[in-house]
């Protein structure tokens, strides 16, 4: 899963359900009830960066202007069989780009999907993918926690060899 923010809003399945109750608008007032929320954040101060994030993201232009950002951490194994723990990234090829409240008003509701479809029938949207590496210390299994300044390698797929683990779900479409 990849979102439009650098962090997650909780460490466990659990902590999101409970975030969600949390953000209930209140059902007479249709408003949210910001002691629970400030009661949850006090609680769980590692959900405030994805917070503030949420509330300062700038208005985007298009869904093909959007950085979107792993929620977990990966292991990439070279054919050394070193591994490297990693989050991907994926950088849009035209770069982020914003608009203003103004300018969102004036386009609609449905702005960024007409924009989606318009741009692809003219052509692709292209990413690059991008993984940021672990340092030494970083926490491997917490999507709360932002990794920053970390060395950063856009990566080129050149062919896919996919491994499954004795336990891992299949479909149909498996064979």
């Amino acid at each position: 899963i990849g979102i439009t923010l650098p962090v997650f809003f909780t460490r466990t399945p659990e902590d999101l359900m409970e975030f969600n109750i949390a953000r209930r608008p209140d059902p007479d007032t249709g408003a949210l009830d910001l002691a629970k929320v400030g009661a949850f954040l006090e609680q769980h101060p590692e959900t405030v960066p994805a917070v503030t994030a949420a509330m300062t993201m700038p208005i985007p232009a298009s869904y093909a202007r959007l950085a979107y950002h792993a929620l977990h951490t990966f292991k990439f194994v070279a054919a050394d069989g070193t591994v490297t723990p990693a989050r991907y990234h994926f950088v849009p090829a035209e770069g982020e780009a914003s608009i203003t409240d103004d300018e969102a008003a004036a386009l609609g509701a449905s702005y960024l999907r007409d924009e989606l479809e318009s741009r692809l029938e003219k052509g692709p949207a292209v990413f690059h993918l991008e993984l940021e590496l672990a340092a030494a210390g970083d926490p491997l299994d917490d999507p709360t926690a932002l990794w920053s300044d970390r060395e950063r390698v856009r990566v080129a797929l050149t062919a896919a060899r996919i491994e499954r683990a004795a336990n891992c779900d299949r479909t149909d479409d498996d064979g």
